[in-house]
């Protein structure tokens, strides 16, 4: 199955996975319903995504207050990811760090991919779009705004697309075609470019934003990206 029959079906969730803070994360409201968002990782032309079966998977392996650490290791490339999940200090989304390590002798080019999707396609205003000066993407659906961003250390390439990944995505290179808007669909891609060393690891960080206001998030966004100048990336 490619990778883009896989993204029809992923909300279904048949390895029966935590639907929030465990692999997949996800908001919802009363008039968004609820927006996903799924990870995964390509490397050598394909994109595997964590809920698939050639991941070896611990969610919520360890939970403490609203901190959930979850584990993924990928038998074939030796990849090891640790999932750290704790909501937003200001009440409004999820906080995901990430740390990705190379347990192997071979240097690794991969891209971490993250997809968006609300699953309410139906509503009287929703359109999805990039914003340049954020870095940022967001769904906005009958009043309301999700965004989504993150960063991995000023070092890696980020793509960021909104739309049908169908138009979007190109599976043999990894890469995005910038598509900046989109108001036929609820969906969006963002990917980061990591260069791992053999043995190596690189961190990151991945957000989830809902409000009603706009100016709310993007304060939130600019406040999160400032803290992670002290982060070690």
């Amino acid at each position: 199955m490619n990778t883009l029959k896989k993204l029809t079906n992923i909300s279904n969730y048949d390895r029966h996975l935590p639907s929030s803070l465990g692999i997949q994360l996800s908001i919802s409201s009363s008039k968004t319903g609820k927006i996903f968002s799924e990870i995964g990782v390509w490397m050598d032309g394909h994109l595997s995504w964590l809920t698939e079966k050639e991941w070896d998977l611990f969610p919520s392996y360890y939970e403490k207050g609203d901190l959930t650490i979850s584990l993924a290791y990928h038998l074939k490339s030796n990849l090891h990811i640790t999932l750290l999940d704790q909501a937003d200090e200001s009440g409004k989304g999820i906080l995901r760090k990430i740390l990705i390590k190379n347990q192997s002798n071979s240097e690794r080019e991969v891209r971490i991919v993250f997809y968006q999707k609300s699953g309410m396609e139906s509503g009287s205003e929703k359109v999805t779009f990039y914003s340049p000066i954020s870095k940022a993407l967001i769904h906005h659906f009958d009043g309301e705004y999700t965004m989504v961003s993150g960063s991995f250390g000023s070092k890696s390439k980020q793509q960021f697309a909104a739309g049908d990944p169908k138009s979007t995505w190109n599976e043999a290179k990894g890469t995005l075609h910038l598509l900046p808007i989109s108001h036929q669909s609820t969906e969006s891609m963002f990917t980061a470019r990591l260069r791992l060393a053999p043995w190596g690891e690189k961190h990151g960080c991945m957000w989830m934003l809902h409000d009603q206001s706009i100016e709310q998030l993007h304060k939130e966004h600019e406040r999160l990206l400032y803290d992670l100048e002290s982060y070690s990336l």
